[in-house]
């Protein structure tokens, strides 16, 4: 009698087990499903903005060309240089022409320790 009943148990714990086992099943292929839209969304929008931070370097490029046509300076002078502040904001700007290392370069400068 008892193995009977201990059968029986056991066959609703197996079913339990096999039902539970189908439930996370599709749950998993359900997560990976939306994972890999997530992943197509982020790509697009990767595309997107490689492609507006190419348009912005192109119009840059176009506006110091025009400002050393204007200036009179031929373009491959070096006098003009891209300033990024503030990560977003970008702007070109004249260097100046004296003997000073104070000038503006595209490395940004290093912090030096005060030493007292």
């Amino acid at each position: 009698m008892k193995d009977i009943r201990r059968r029986g148990k056991n066959k609703v714990a197996a079913q339990n087990c096999r039902r539970r086992k189908i439930d996370n099943m599709s749950h998993l292929e359900r997560e990976i499903m939306d994972l890999q839209n997530e992943l197509k969304q982020a790509q697009s929008r990767h595309s997107e903005l490689t492609r507006e931070r190419d348009r912005y370097r192109e119009a840059i490029r176009g506006s110091v060309i025009q400002d050393n046509q204007q200036q009179g300076s031929p373009t491959s002078s070096g006098n003009s240089v891209i300033v990024m502040s503030g990560g977003s904001m970008v702007r070109g700007v004249r260097r100046q022409d004296s003997g000073s290392s104070d000038q503006t370069t595209d490395k940004p400068q290093k912090k030096r320790k005060r030493t007292e």
